[in-house]
């Protein structure tokens, strides 16, 4: 079931669903755990703050699934609670920063500057008005269709606010053969090379790509 996204209510549930999707491995050391928390409290925070609007599928009491969809001056947070956000997100950094968490090595950052080289490559003539800013779905949870009913919830939402065509930036950790089957268009594929990671042997080279979609006549989203 997908229901409408409550950012207070959902907050850390979210953050436990990005746990699940990230995956970083065997512990690399005291306070790593709480690191990744941390991590993870702050990149939901992030999105949250850029978001237009959302649904979180859920299961047993549990959310499995989430897509959060942009458009500019459409904003999903409140004026105060961008504000509290704001501050929680600068919280998670100062205690990053007192656990001695190497921000050089911060695939946050490294994916924020290929995102921006990626959108410099768009082909000039589309006309995009809307963003699939994130979909996610928990590991247990893929396989069941589960990621295409959200895709088509976040069209909906676009539609309802007057979106003609959206993109999606991704990398190559996700599963981006299921959008090509979904019938997006993949209009960039770079390779950049930065670090994923805490630690120095954490550098590889990833490949990041935006998608696009024509979206049809507005549907209703319940």
């Amino acid at each position: 079931m997908i229901v409408k996204l409550h950012p207070w209510r959902d907050l850390w549930a979210l953050s436990t669903l990005m746990l699940s999707v990230w995956q970083f491995g065997p512990d690399r050391g005291r306070g790593f755990k709480l690191q990744e928390r941390l991590l993870a409290l702050r990149y939901v925070l992030k999105e949250l703050h850029l978001s237009a609007a959302g649904g979180v599928a859920v299961k047993d009491g549990n959310i499995i699934g989430l897509m959060l969809i942009a458009k500019a001056r459409h904003h999903l947070l409140g004026y105060g609670t961008v504000g509290i956000f704001y501050l929680l997100y600068l919280l998670c950094n100062l205690l990053l920063w007192i656990l001695r968490y190497q921000f050089c090595y911060d695939y946050g950052h490294f994916e924020a500057k290929a995102q921006a080289q990626a959108l410099k490559q768009l082909p000039p003539h589309l006309q995009l008005d809307g963003q699939f800013l994130l979909l996610v779905v928990s590991p247990q949870a893929q396989g069941q269709g589960l990621g295409r009913q959200l895709l088509a919830y976040g069209q909906d939402l676009l539609r309802a606010r007057g979106c003609r065509q959206a993109f999606l930036f991704t990398d190559s950790f996700c599963n981006f053969g299921f959008y090509k089957a979904l019938g997006l268009t993949c209009q960039v594929d770079i390779k950049v090379t930065g670090i994923f990671g805490p630690q120095a042997q954490d550098r590889l080279q990833v490949r990041f790509l935006i998608f696009t979609q024509a979206l049809e006549e507005e549907k209703t989203v319940h």
